[in-house]
């Protein structure tokens, strides 16, 4: 019987991973969400300002519109819902990209 012994294959080492630069605002009422999120993107490159407030998050975007690079929302909202806010920024800036982000929604899966 011959020993075998084994040894973990090589692999080159991998391209780092791009940083962003663009500004981000982030919201989702729940506030662990919203900050967890926040981190991940800031780590990332991305400068954030994490909203809890559909309301507010809708007052800081109306103020400085042409701040933002990108909207990331939740949809389900108490305040906003996700495609009312999108619809509300669209208004302000038709060219805004906005992902809209939800957990579970009847009204998402029906559309």
């Amino acid at each position: 019987m011959s020993e075998h012994k084994a040894t973990a294959p090589e692999y080159d080492d991998p391209e780092p991973i791009p940083l962003g630069n663009e500004q981000i605002l982030f919201v989702d009422d729940e506030a662990l969400v919203a900050d967890m999120a926040r981190e991940l993107l800031v780590n990332l490159g991305y400068n954030v300002i994490a909203q809890t407030s559909s309301a507010k998050s809708m007052d800081i975007f109306r103020e400085k519109p042409d701040l933002f690079d990108l909207v990331i929302t939740d949809q389900t909202m108490p305040e906003i819902t996700g495609t009312d806010l999108t619809d509300m920024l669209i208004r302000i800036r038709p060219d805004i990209p906005v992902i809209l982000c939800t957990g579970f929604s009847r009204q998402m899966i029906a559309d």
